[in-house]
């Protein structure tokens, strides 16, 4: 049972930031969404994201509207559409939101 996690928080949050890594499974994949699209910028996060995310996605325009650079950190994270999410979200077993 694999699980696609959302979060739409800056990682700032750093309780909801940990609970979301400890509780990533085998297959698990994480879309970063609104605010979370700041984890963009910490390279320490979006290592320990890569460590334990099958995949770990971007809506372009989140990152976007956030003036975001989204080449940046492009290896760990793939930039997303929202029909991608939709993709995402009918690929895994179920939908887990980190608010």
């Amino acid at each position: 049972m694999t699980s696609l996690h959302t979060i739409n928080k800056a990682p700032s949050h750093t309780h909801l930031w940990e609970s979301l890594l400890a509780s990533m499974n085998d297959g698990d994949q994480v879309l970063l969404i609104e605010d979370g699209c700041y984890a963009l910028l910490d390279s320490t996060l979006t290592e320990q994201l890569s460590e334990v995310s099958e995949q770990t996605c971007i809506i372009n325009s989140d990152a976007e509207a956030r003036g975001l650079n989204l080449e940046q950190n492009k290896e760990a994270i793939r930039p997303a559409s929202y029909h991608d999410f939709v993709t995402l979200s009918a690929k895994h077993d179920k939908v887990v939101s980190w608010t």
